[in-house]
């Protein structure tokens, strides 16, 4: 089983046998994993903004696309076709010239609205490029925290089936009352109950707890 490494370095630091050491290692592993899940949420919480973000300016770059493409095709056929009438012929054939200079007018007008379009998608591009790459890494980094918080839920499982041979888990302090507060290796589990006044105040104030 995967441990996290406070965990494995705890367990192989601390005494074999104590359960406090135990329960120490549960409530930290549980802590871990309870940060793993609000970073999660975080994360998620911030690609869904950015895809948010993206959604607007993916559409007006598409559409801006789409309408340069049709321009420029337009522009091309329409070049092709005054070519292939008029090239190479005189200017009063077939209303050549007056063609030539409709031709010449759509063009520049078509190029400039070219040159707009292509300026749009240039602005649009760096800013689509980094939120698409917000996504990505966002996506990724929730990807890995899940699979580390998997761990982290396992090592917590463990540790509390291992508690579990010796002392029922429940919450720390209502081990401790259960079990004894077992700070040192070899401690007994079962205690005899305390006839101090502190103490009996301390009891009665956590049983159960």
């Amino acid at each position: 089983m995967k441990l996290t490494t406070l965990a494995l370095t705890l367990l192989l630091t601390l005494p074999v046998f104590a359960a406090d050491s135990v329960v120490f290692l549960i409530e930290r592993t549980q802590t871990e994993l309870g940060e793993g899940i609000k970073i999660i949420e975080q994360t998620q919480h911030d690609v869904d903004k950015a895809k948010e973000q993206l959604k607007p300016l993916e559409r007006i770059f598409d559409k801006n696309k789409t309408q340069h493409d049709a321009i420029k095709k337009q522009l091309e056929d329409d070049i092709a076709l005054y070519n292939q009438t008029c090239e190479g012929r005189p200017v009063s054939y077939n209303h050549c010239g007056k063609r030539q200079n409709e031709m010449r007018l759509e063009k520049t007008k078509k190029e400039k609205d070219l040159a707009a379009m292509e300026q749009l998608a240039h602005k649009l591009n760096p800013t689509i490029i980094a939120l698409n790459s917000r996504i990505t890494l966002g996506e990724f980094a929730i990807r890995k925290q899940t699979s580390n918080d998997r761990d982290l839920q396992a090592t917590i499982d463990t540790l509390k089936a291992n508690l579990s041979k010796t002392c029922s888990y429940t919450s720390p302090e209502a081990m401790k009352h259960n079990c004894g507060n077992i700070q040192f290796d070899g401690a007994p589990s079962a205690l005899p109950p305390c006839t101090t006044l502190a103490c009996l105040k301390w009891d009665a104030a956590h049983r159960g707890k």
